[in-house]
């Protein structure tokens, strides 16, 4: 699947990449991952940091097919309200899959603090505007809602976003716990401790059959390698679907530009997170060097030449929303790509097995917050796998399909 295209920034960001090399023989392993992205990685990170025997399959370079294309804003506000949620999963689930995200922020500085390198993280707040007028009413039911269940954040009125910001809007809330993260330099670290720890990591490798049986798992490649395993991990992404008994999302077509570096932001203290109501929504971050990334403008296209041709005009629109939420901070777009995005009905990720499928994982980080549900993946197979339990279980599970 051509899951991304167009001038991609964070590569940009590591000049000097490792290149991963094939599988041409044999191996065996106690857990085989298929899957180099963020997802992956976080997975090979959690098992091989354990003594446990790792071995990671990716068709193209890790690293190299959705998260090169991920904004990567770590925010634990699901894409749907912590209110609507809860009509649809109950009260108990949803407010427990908020408090999962917000522990996995912390969890992923925890990890970033052993890497050697700090990925771009640097937590950052989150400003969750009002769209319209429209929008107030049920932006402060949201509000009530988090307060009366715990979650930290304050209510902002016209004149308080106005008196901050360089923009205005009718509402927002404001969400101190966020962060932002490099995805790319976060999955390469991640993989070279993984490989420190005994962690196996080959690219350019394409498994093309997988072959279930009562002593595990073994994986042929196109090159003629084969991986016996006890497990499989799948953490294919927008790729896992021909894996799956039944489809479980729908793609659209997103889109994000990275501007030209500037010393400072006026109107954005702080360069909090930004998102909001509308759907689809504009989203806002800045990077290490000074960069304003902005994504969204989403389209429901799943056509990968159709998403394509619509990439220059995309770029324009979101470089001119840049500039009227901030007029003073003059930039030009210096990179901007297209790619894939899906989530779930209910935007929360699938984690866990399916019932014909007992010696396997799913990882399947849908939605808006893929490396928070990356990590929270991560975390939940290593628990699995050590026999232990996770209460993410029933949270993000198979079962809630029915």
């Amino acid at each position: 699947m051509d899951l991304q295209s167009g001038h991609l920034f964070w590569p940009q960001t590591l000049p000097q990449q490792e290149i991963f090399a094939p599988l041409l023989e044999d191996a065996e392993c106690d857990v085989a991952i298929l899957g180099g992205g963020v997802t992956g990685a976080l997975v090979a990170y959690h098992l091989a940091t354990e003594g446990i025997r790792t071995v990671v399959l990716d068709k193209r370079q890790p690293g190299c097919g959705s998260t090169a294309a991920s904004t990567a804003l770590l925010l634990y506000e699901l894409d749907v309200s912590l209110s609507e949620l809860m009509q649809q999963v109950g009260v108990q689930r949803a407010v427990r899959a908020w408090e999962l995200c917000r522990t996995a922020i912390a969890s992923i500085k925890e990890v970033v603090a052993h890497l050697g390198d700090d990925c771009g993280f640097v937590p950052r707040a989150s400003l969750y505007l009002a769209s319209s007028e429209k929008d107030v009413a049920a932006l402060r039911e949201e509000y009530q809602t988090r307060r009366k269940f715990g979650f930290e954040l304050d209510w902002l009125e016209r004149a308080d976003i106005a008196a901050r910001y360089s923009f205005q809007r009718p509402a927002a809330l404001l969400t101190p716990e966020g962060a932002v993260i490099n995805p790319f330099r976060f999955t390469r670290a991640l993989l070279r401790a993984a490989i420190q720890a005994d962690a196996r990591v080959h690219g350019d490798t394409e498994v093309t059959s997988i072959e279930h049986n009562k002593h595990g798992v073994i994986l042929r490649t196109r090159m003629g390698g084969r991986v016996r395993a006890r497990k499989v991990v799948y953490a294919t992404g927008y790729e896992t679907q021909q894996y799956l008994p039944q489809q479980l999302i729908k793609l659209v077509s997103s889109y994000a530009i990275a501007t030209t570096p500037l010393e400072a932001f006026p109107g954005w203290p702080g360069q909090c997170l930004i998102w909001e109501t509308a759907r689809p929504y504009l989203y806002l971050r800045t990077t290490e060097d000074g960069r304003a990334v902005v994504g969204g403008v989403d389209e429901p296209i799943s056509n990968p030449q159709q998403r394509d041709a619509l990439l220059p005009g995309k770029a324009v629109a979101l470089h001119e929303s840049f500039q009227a939420f901030f007029p003073q901070a003059q930039t030009e777009v210096a990179y901007a790509w297209a790619g894939f995005f899906g989530e779930s009905e209910d935007s929360m990720p699938y984690i866990g097995t399916i019932s014909d499928v007992s010696d396997a994982y799913f990882s399947l980080s849908y939605g808006a917050n893929g490396v928070i549900f990356a990590l929270l993946a991560a975390e939940m197979i290593r628990a699995w796998f050590l026999g232990r339990r996770h209460d993410g279980a029933q949270v993000f599970g198979f079962d809630r399909l029915s």
